[in-house]
């Protein structure tokens, strides 16, 4: 490998470790800003909102990524058509939504 490629791949794997920090960050900030208030800042539910409303319990969430990010962008309804959770996709972008699920994941053992 030449001289000039070692940088070149060390400045490209600093910033994907630096976005990868930004990200979660932000995710972070995201999650407090608008989850934190029923799934609590531990994510285990255990606020008044999320008793009163069964909220999942994002520790023991087995949901798959997919799932997650609809449940972001368009919300939870129950059987009746009550909002459980309400949509997210006009107040965030994909990039903060993939942020969030990084969040969201963190609170799994």
């Amino acid at each position: 490998m030449s001289a000039l490629r070692i940088p070149l791949v060390l400045l490209i794997v600093s910033t994907v470790v630096a976005t990868s920090d930004l990200s979660a960050a932000e995710g972070a900030t995201l999650f407090k800003q608008h989850c934190a208030l029923c799934h609590g800042k531990d994510g285990k539910a255990n606020t008044p909102i999320a008793k009163k409303l069964g909220v999942k319990d994002l520790t023991v969430s087995k949901t798959a990524d997919a799932e997650i990010e609809r449940q972001i962008r368009e919300g939870k309804l129950d059987d009746k058509g009550k909002v459980l959770m309400p949509a997210f996709a006009q107040k965030l972008s994909k990039e903060d939504i993939t942020a969030l699920l990084g969040t969201v994941k963190s609170f799994r053992p």
